[in-house]
């Protein structure tokens, strides 16, 4: 036993085992232990580095055959004569952990005192499932640009969540490098947006010239999202999801509006203004792109929704409708399904070569009820 092991860990009179105290999530814990006033002294107050955190306190995961495994990563801290451990990361639903305190006794012979800390498991009824992937129609652009994909409850962020997500061709067989393995979470960690590599998709570029497109027209595929994807509680998946859909020819025109059928409503009536895309647009760009505004240029308050595999826009207005112009104006970063938007087509790094002479795009549209 070094000279380093010695000043560290002088007898503490009445030593008591580790506590560890979940947060309001029990996989998230922290795990305290009360020093004697010669090992306080000896740490630095604030923050200690995990080498010398874990000559005293140690937290692993325990296994089957109750062996505690390597000490788990997170930061220590003292705060007066209490040491106190909080793991980095999440602990696993269902796993047992175990934190040690090392000490030594009055003749000088190491000992540990333990505390088990069991994680409680999910119940089955919380288990995550897939609930909607967009888009939700089965025929899609060959150089679709992205899937949105919406789980029931929050889940586990990571690299590794793309081992879990397949693109299948026609045949059954997983597809080489389809992603963009960049993780876009939204802010509850329900919705993951999930990109087709553009690099395959771009024409010129040379990942496509090298791997060829991901999608080809004319074909059938799947989206499998398998069941070992965890959530955040580390609980996989009740069930893997399929979606199979169709190619159609690779889109490379501007979203025009020109091409949209309005559906107006009835002046002094609550009835939903309709639009009629001309083409699939992106859900959740659509869903937050087009603002109704009167006469005034206020925005006018309601409800959106958007149906017919992304074809068809509503909106609900929160007061009836005067007898006065109003508009529907757009923005300028509303996509298609292949992300070419009002201003530019994907594959065009410029506005300027986007959008002919003379053609600006139309980014409003003027309507009256009837």
């Amino acid at each position: 036993m070094t000279v380093c092991w010695l000043s560290l860990v002088l007898f503490a009179a009445n030593p008591t085992a580790p506590v560890v105290r979940p947060s309001d999530n029990p996989t998230a814990v922290e795990v305290t232990v009360e020093l004697s006033a010669a090992q306080a002294e000896r740490l630095k107050s604030g923050r200690i580095d995990a080498e010398l955190g874990q000559k005293l306190l140690i937290f692993s995961l325990v296994d089957e055959q109750d062996r505690a495994g390597e000490p788990i990563f997170g930061n220590y801290e003292r705060d007066k004569t209490t040491l106190i451990f909080r793991p980095r990361f999440g602990l696993v639903r269902g796993s047992r952990y175990r934190a040690t305190f090392r000490i030594e006794d009055a003749s000088d012979k190491a000992r540990e005192l333990t505390s088990d800390y069991l994680v409680p498991p999910v119940a089955s009824k919380s288990v995550a499932v897939v609930e909607t992937v967009y888009p939700s129609g089965h025929e899609v652009p060959a150089n679709l640009l992205k899937f949105y994909i919406h789980f029931s409850q929050p889940m586990h962020e990571g690299r590794e969540i793309f081992a879990h997500l397949h693109l299948l061709d026609d045949e059954g067989q997983p597809m080489e490098a389809p992603w963009r393995e960049t993780e876009l979470w939204s802010a509850d960690a329900r919705r993951l947006t999930l990109w087709i590599h553009p690099g395959r998709i771009k024409q010129g570029v040379a990942l496509r010239d090298d791997l060829g497109p991901v999608l080809i027209p004319g074909r059938k595929y799947a989206l499998l999202i398998d069941a070992e994807m965890r959530d955040a509680q580390g609980q996989p998946l009740g069930k893997s999801f399929r979606k199979e859909f169709r190619t159609t020819k690779e889109l490379r025109e501007r979203v025009n509006l020109r091409d949209w059928k309005l559906a107006t409503p009835s002046a002094n009536s609550r009835q939903p203004l309709a639009i009629q895309f001309s083409r699939p647009l992106d859900r959740h760009l659509a869903a937050r792109c087009l603002h109704v505004r009167d006469a005034d240029g206020r925005e006018v308050a309601g409800t959106v929704s958007v149906s017919d595999s992304e074809r068809r826009w509503h909106f609900q207005p929160r007061q009836p409708w005067s007898a006065q112009v109003y508009e529907t104006a757009v923005d300028l970063i509303l996509e298609d399904l292949a992300g070419n938007s009002v201003e530019r087509v994907f594959d065009d790094d410029t506005t300027t070569d986007a959008i002919p002479d003379n053609a600006d795009p139309i980014l409003k549209l003027t309507w009256k009820p009837q």
